[in-house]
Protein backbone atom coordinates (compact mmCIF):
# COMPACT_ATOMS: atom_id res chain seq x y z
CA UNK A 1 0.00 0.00 0.00
CA UNK A 2 2.89 2.51 0.96
CA UNK A 3 4.53 1.71 -2.10
CA UNK A 4 1.19 2.72 -4.37
CA UNK A 5 0.84 5.60 -2.50
CA UNK A 6 3.93 6.71 -2.91
CA UNK A 7 4.26 5.72 -6.79
CA UNK A 8 1.03 7.34 -7.29
CA UNK A 9 1.71 10.85 -5.08
CA UNK A 10 4.97 10.91 -7.79
CA UNK A 11 3.44 10.61 -10.57
CA UNK A 12 1.17 13.19 -9.74
CA UNK A 13 3.01 15.54 -8.69
CA UNK A 14 5.42 15.08 -12.24
CA UNK A 15 2.46 15.40 -13.70
CA UNK A 16 0.69 18.47 -12.16
CA UNK A 17 4.31 19.91 -12.69
CA UNK A 18 5.13 20.02 -16.52
CA UNK A 19 1.46 20.26 -17.31
CA UNK A 20 2.63 23.83 -15.59
CA UNK A 21 5.95 23.95 -17.43
CA UNK A 22 7.55 23.84 -14.95
CA UNK A 23 11.17 21.73 -14.09
CA UNK A 24 10.99 18.10 -13.37
CA UNK A 25 13.52 15.76 -11.90
CA UNK A 26 13.56 12.30 -12.13
CA UNK A 27 17.16 10.39 -10.93
CA UNK A 28 18.59 7.21 -9.92
CA UNK A 29 21.82 7.16 -7.58
CA UNK A 30 23.81 3.89 -6.32
CA UNK A 31 26.38 1.94 -5.94
CA UNK A 32 27.36 -1.54 -6.08
CA UNK A 33 30.71 -2.93 -4.88
CA UNK A 34 31.86 -5.73 -7.38
CA UNK A 35 34.92 -7.09 -5.28
CA UNK A 36 34.99 -6.54 -1.56
CA UNK A 37 37.65 -7.46 0.72
CA UNK A 38 36.46 -6.03 4.54
CA UNK A 39 35.87 -2.55 3.10
CA UNK A 40 33.54 -0.95 0.83
CA UNK A 41 30.09 -2.92 1.39
CA UNK A 42 27.12 -2.26 -1.35
CA UNK A 43 25.07 0.64 -0.93
CA UNK A 44 22.35 2.30 -2.33
CA UNK A 45 24.22 5.63 -2.72
CA UNK A 46 26.96 7.12 -3.94
CA UNK A 47 27.09 10.43 -2.46
CA UNK A 48 26.02 12.10 -5.71
CA UNK A 49 25.14 15.99 -5.07
CA UNK A 50 22.85 15.86 -8.22
CA UNK A 51 20.44 12.45 -6.96
CA UNK A 52 19.84 11.03 -3.65
CA UNK A 53 18.87 7.37 -3.73
CA UNK A 54 15.64 7.08 -6.02
CA UNK A 55 14.28 10.42 -6.06
CA UNK A 56 11.51 12.70 -8.39
CA UNK A 57 11.30 16.77 -7.94
CA UNK A 58 9.35 19.16 -9.48
CA UNK A 59 8.62 22.75 -9.08
CA UNK A 60 7.00 25.75 -11.25
CA UNK A 61 8.12 27.99 -13.79
CA UNK A 62 8.12 30.91 -11.22
CA UNK A 63 9.64 28.55 -8.67
CA UNK A 64 6.95 29.14 -5.78
CA UNK A 65 6.24 25.77 -4.84
CA UNK A 66 7.94 23.00 -5.46
CA UNK A 67 7.81 18.66 -4.19
CA UNK A 68 9.97 15.99 -3.82
CA UNK A 69 9.89 12.69 -2.83
CA UNK A 70 12.35 9.78 -2.65
CA UNK A 71 12.89 6.41 -1.74
CA UNK A 72 14.31 3.72 0.35
CA UNK A 73 18.35 2.57 -0.22
CA UNK A 74 16.87 -1.08 -1.51
CA UNK A 75 16.70 -1.19 -5.52
CA UNK A 76 14.09 -4.27 -4.95
CA UNK A 77 10.69 -2.84 -6.08
CA UNK A 78 9.47 -5.52 -3.74
CA UNK A 79 10.27 -3.80 -0.94
CA UNK A 80 9.54 0.25 -2.34
CA UNK A 81 8.81 2.34 0.38
CA UNK A 82 9.11 6.34 1.00
CA UNK A 83 12.23 7.49 2.21
CA UNK A 84 11.28 11.14 2.56
CA UNK A 85 9.18 13.65 1.19
CA UNK A 86 8.44 17.48 1.40
CA UNK A 87 6.48 20.01 -0.63
CA UNK A 88 7.48 23.89 -0.31
CA UNK A 89 6.04 27.28 -0.36
CA UNK A 90 7.69 30.49 -1.09
CA UNK A 91 5.48 33.66 -0.14
CA UNK A 92 6.41 37.64 -0.64
CA UNK A 93 8.48 37.51 -3.27
CA UNK A 94 10.58 35.11 -1.89
CA UNK A 95 11.08 36.17 0.99
CA UNK A 96 9.19 33.32 3.16
CA UNK A 97 9.32 29.96 3.01
CA UNK A 98 6.93 27.08 4.30
CA UNK A 99 7.80 23.39 3.78
CA UNK A 100 6.36 20.46 5.10
CA UNK A 101 6.55 16.91 5.30
CA UNK A 102 9.00 14.29 6.55
CA UNK A 103 12.75 15.28 5.62
CA UNK A 104 16.23 16.55 6.53
CA UNK A 105 16.71 20.03 7.02
CA UNK A 106 21.04 20.61 6.82
CA UNK A 107 20.80 24.16 5.51
CA UNK A 108 22.32 25.50 8.94
CA UNK A 109 24.57 22.56 8.87
CA UNK A 110 28.44 23.24 8.74
CA UNK A 111 30.18 20.44 6.95
CA UNK A 112 33.88 19.73 6.68
CA UNK A 113 35.69 19.02 4.17
CA UNK A 114 36.74 15.60 4.53
CA UNK A 115 34.55 13.80 6.94
CA UNK A 116 33.15 15.66 9.92
CA UNK A 117 29.83 17.37 9.77
CA UNK A 118 27.36 19.43 12.44
CA UNK A 119 24.06 18.40 12.86
CA UNK A 120 21.05 18.83 11.01
CA UNK A 121 17.78 20.58 12.50
CA UNK A 122 15.93 17.96 15.22
CA UNK A 123 18.84 15.51 15.02
CA UNK A 124 18.03 14.21 11.48
CA UNK A 125 15.01 13.58 9.29
CA UNK A 126 11.80 14.15 11.21
CA UNK A 127 8.17 14.76 10.26
CA UNK A 128 7.93 18.57 10.85
CA UNK A 129 6.87 22.22 9.32
CA UNK A 130 9.89 24.17 8.45
CA UNK A 131 9.48 28.20 8.58
CA UNK A 132 12.16 30.35 6.79
CA UNK A 133 12.40 33.63 6.48
CA UNK A 134 15.23 36.01 4.24
CA UNK A 135 14.95 39.25 5.25
CA UNK A 136 18.50 40.59 3.75
CA UNK A 137 20.27 39.42 1.10
CA UNK A 138 22.26 36.51 2.36
CA UNK A 139 20.50 36.40 5.50
CA UNK A 140 18.36 32.84 6.08
CA UNK A 141 16.68 32.31 9.61
CA UNK A 142 14.85 29.48 10.51
CA UNK A 143 12.24 27.79 12.68
CA UNK A 144 11.69 24.13 12.60
CA UNK A 145 8.42 22.47 14.40
CA UNK A 146 8.11 18.49 14.63
CA UNK A 147 4.08 18.26 14.14
CA UNK A 148 3.60 14.32 13.39
CA UNK A 149 1.12 13.12 12.27
CA UNK A 150 0.42 11.64 15.95
CA UNK A 151 -1.32 14.75 17.85
CA UNK A 152 0.75 16.28 20.33
CA UNK A 153 0.61 18.89 23.14
CA UNK A 154 1.54 22.09 21.94
CA UNK A 155 4.35 22.33 25.18
CA UNK A 156 6.19 19.28 23.20
CA UNK A 157 6.38 20.58 20.36
CA UNK A 158 7.92 23.99 21.64
CA UNK A 159 10.20 21.73 23.57
CA UNK A 160 11.33 19.94 20.71
CA UNK A 161 11.95 23.09 18.19
CA UNK A 162 14.92 23.61 16.69
CA UNK A 163 16.23 27.21 15.30
CA UNK A 164 19.04 28.01 12.49
CA UNK A 165 20.77 30.92 10.74
CA UNK A 166 23.02 31.38 7.98
CA UNK A 167 24.52 34.44 6.42
CA UNK A 168 26.31 34.31 3.63
CA UNK A 169 29.04 37.26 3.23
CA UNK A 170 30.08 38.15 -0.80
CA UNK A 171 33.67 37.13 -1.60
CA UNK A 172 34.05 35.80 1.82
CA UNK A 173 32.24 32.85 3.49
CA UNK A 174 29.45 31.67 5.02
CA UNK A 175 28.99 31.47 8.70
CA UNK A 176 25.84 29.12 10.43
CA UNK A 177 24.49 28.16 13.61
CA UNK A 178 21.54 26.04 14.86
CA UNK A 179 20.42 24.84 18.03
CA UNK A 180 17.95 21.63 18.41
CA UNK A 181 15.96 22.39 21.85
CA UNK A 182 15.52 18.62 23.16
CA UNK A 183 13.88 19.55 26.32
CA UNK A 184 11.26 16.84 26.17
CA UNK A 185 11.97 13.56 28.38
CA UNK A 186 15.86 12.72 27.84
CA UNK A 187 16.88 16.11 27.65
CA UNK A 188 19.58 16.63 25.14
CA UNK A 189 20.03 20.47 23.74
CA UNK A 190 22.24 20.68 20.86
CA UNK A 191 24.34 23.29 19.35
CA UNK A 192 26.25 24.01 16.95
CA UNK A 193 28.39 27.01 14.49
CA UNK A 194 30.75 26.37 11.68
CA UNK A 195 32.13 28.68 9.24
CA UNK A 196 33.08 28.27 5.49
CA UNK A 197 35.78 30.33 4.05
CA UNK A 198 35.70 30.95 0.28
CA UNK A 199 37.58 34.19 0.15
CA UNK A 200 40.83 33.29 -1.18
CA UNK A 201 40.96 31.62 -4.93
CA UNK A 202 41.79 27.72 -5.03
CA UNK A 203 41.39 27.57 -0.65
CA UNK A 204 38.83 27.05 0.92
CA UNK A 205 39.04 26.16 5.21
CA UNK A 206 36.20 25.25 7.17
CA UNK A 207 35.81 25.48 10.86
CA UNK A 208 32.96 23.87 13.19
CA UNK A 209 32.13 22.85 16.71
CA UNK A 210 29.08 20.87 18.30
CA UNK A 211 28.33 20.22 21.59
CA UNK A 212 25.42 18.06 23.29
CA UNK A 213 24.46 18.77 26.22
CA UNK A 214 22.86 15.56 28.53
CA UNK A 215 24.36 14.66 31.81
CA UNK A 216 27.72 16.17 30.37
CA UNK A 217 28.90 18.28 27.79
CA UNK A 218 30.10 16.31 24.71
CA UNK A 219 32.03 18.58 22.41
CA UNK A 220 33.46 18.45 19.07
CA UNK A 221 35.43 20.75 16.55
CA UNK A 222 37.00 20.06 13.60
CA UNK A 223 39.09 22.41 11.28
CA UNK A 224 39.74 21.33 7.60
CA UNK A 225 40.87 22.80 4.32
CA UNK A 226 41.47 22.28 0.82
CA UNK A 227 44.04 23.79 -1.45
CA UNK A 228 43.77 23.38 -5.98
CA UNK A 229 46.96 23.71 -7.83
CA UNK A 230 46.43 23.01 -11.32
CA UNK A 231 45.94 19.36 -11.81
CA UNK A 232 47.07 18.75 -8.26
CA UNK A 233 44.84 19.22 -5.10
CA UNK A 234 45.84 19.16 -1.38
CA UNK A 235 43.19 18.41 1.52
CA UNK A 236 44.01 17.94 5.26
CA UNK A 237 41.71 18.01 8.31
CA UNK A 238 41.63 17.29 12.00
CA UNK A 239 39.03 16.41 14.29
CA UNK A 240 38.26 16.71 18.40
CA UNK A 241 35.87 15.18 20.52
CA UNK A 242 35.85 15.49 24.09
CA UNK A 243 33.42 14.81 26.79
CA UNK A 244 35.65 13.31 30.03
CA UNK A 245 38.65 11.97 27.45
CA UNK A 246 39.84 13.76 24.97
CA UNK A 247 39.71 11.41 21.40
CA UNK A 248 41.23 12.94 18.05
CA UNK A 249 41.71 12.28 14.25
CA UNK A 250 43.69 14.24 11.64
CA UNK A 251 44.33 13.44 8.09
CA UNK A 252 45.18 14.45 4.58
CA UNK A 253 44.66 13.06 0.87
CA UNK A 254 47.13 14.37 -2.26
CA UNK A 255 45.10 13.73 -5.29
CA UNK A 256 46.19 14.29 -8.94
CA UNK A 257 44.06 14.97 -12.22
CA UNK A 258 45.87 12.53 -14.86
CA UNK A 259 42.83 13.14 -17.37
CA UNK A 260 39.30 14.11 -17.45
CA UNK A 261 38.46 10.13 -16.36
CA UNK A 262 41.30 9.68 -13.69
CA UNK A 263 42.43 11.16 -10.82
CA UNK A 264 44.25 9.15 -8.42
CA UNK A 265 44.69 9.80 -4.85
CA UNK A 266 46.34 9.07 -1.58
CA UNK A 267 44.62 9.21 1.79
CA UNK A 268 46.28 8.86 5.08
CA UNK A 269 44.80 9.45 8.76
CA UNK A 270 45.55 8.73 12.48
CA UNK A 271 43.13 8.40 15.12
CA UNK A 272 43.98 8.53 18.75
CA UNK A 273 41.56 5.45 19.16
CA UNK A 274 41.94 3.06 15.85
CA UNK A 275 45.35 3.98 14.72
CA UNK A 276 46.59 4.58 11.42
CA UNK A 277 44.78 4.23 8.14
CA UNK A 278 46.71 4.56 4.56
CA UNK A 279 44.97 4.10 1.37
CA UNK A 280 44.82 4.66 -2.31
CA UNK A 281 42.27 5.42 -4.75
CA UNK A 282 42.33 4.92 -8.88
CA UNK A 283 39.21 6.00 -10.17
CA UNK A 284 37.83 5.45 -13.68
CA UNK A 285 35.17 8.49 -14.35
CA UNK A 286 33.37 7.39 -17.73
CA UNK A 287 32.04 10.86 -18.04
CA UNK A 288 28.50 9.48 -18.36
CA UNK A 289 27.55 9.32 -14.90
CA UNK A 290 29.63 6.29 -14.40
CA UNK A 291 32.59 5.54 -12.10
CA UNK A 292 34.64 2.17 -11.38
CA UNK A 293 37.08 2.65 -8.49
CA UNK A 294 39.92 0.47 -7.48
CA UNK A 295 40.76 1.36 -3.43
CA UNK A 296 42.82 -0.19 -1.34
CA UNK A 297 44.83 0.47 2.19
CA UNK A 298 46.10 -1.21 5.82
CA UNK A 299 44.74 -0.26 8.90
CA UNK A 300 44.79 -1.73 12.17
CA UNK A 301 47.48 -5.19 10.77
CA UNK A 302 45.45 -5.85 8.24
CA UNK A 303 45.11 -5.21 4.08
CA UNK A 304 41.89 -4.38 2.47
CA UNK A 305 40.74 -3.52 -1.22
CA UNK A 306 37.18 -3.22 -3.04
CA UNK A 307 36.20 -2.09 -6.24
CA UNK A 308 33.01 -0.22 -6.50
CA UNK A 309 30.75 0.58 -8.97
CA UNK A 310 29.12 4.27 -8.68
CA UNK A 311 26.15 5.43 -11.08
CA UNK A 312 24.22 8.22 -11.13
CA UNK A 313 21.85 9.49 -13.91
CA UNK A 314 19.07 12.13 -13.81
CA UNK A 315 17.26 14.13 -15.88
Amino acid sequence: MKKTLAILLALVAIGGFAFAQGKVVVGIDGKTTLIDQTYDSATAYCNNSSVNGLAFSAVDAANVKGASISFNESFNLGALTVANYKGYWNFFDNKAKVSIGNFSMSDYRTSALMSADNGKLGGGQIEQVMLQAYPVAGLSLGVQLPYAQTAKPVETILKTSAFGASYAIDKVGTAKAYVNLGLENVRAMTIGAGFDYTGTDKLEVVALYEGVKTTSLANKADISATYSMDKLSLAAEGLMNYTTDLTYTVMGEVAYAVNANIAPAVDVSFDSVTGIDVSGTVPYDFLNGVTLKGIIGYTADALYWSVPLCFSVSF
